[in-house]
């Protein structure tokens, strides 16, 4: 699945500057980011319901900073 340039370049970055991008995203502020919260982030063309889905681990709809954070240290280095 292609990612959009705001998630490539997250992957590339630092611990510190992924929880920025995290606090980012999760436009609330409530902890969590939601498909919507995603789907603002990496517009158009992106599916940000199946993204979620994929890095969801608690099956909450939703993604925690400990699944943002295993995500991008999984595709650390990812093009």
């Amino acid at each position: 699945m292609p990612h959009g340039p705001v998630l490539k370049y997250c992957f590339r970055q630092s611990e510190s500057f992924r929880r920025k991008s995290f606090d980012e995203i999760d436009a609330d502020r409530d902890g969590f980011i939601t498909p919507e919260e995603l789907g603002a982030a990496v517009g158009p063309g992106h599916d940000a319901k199946a993204l979620v889905r994929a890095a969801d681990t608690g099956g909450r709809g939703r993604v925690s900073r400990h699944d943002f954070d295993a995500v991008m240290s999984r595709h650390a280095g990812t093009s």
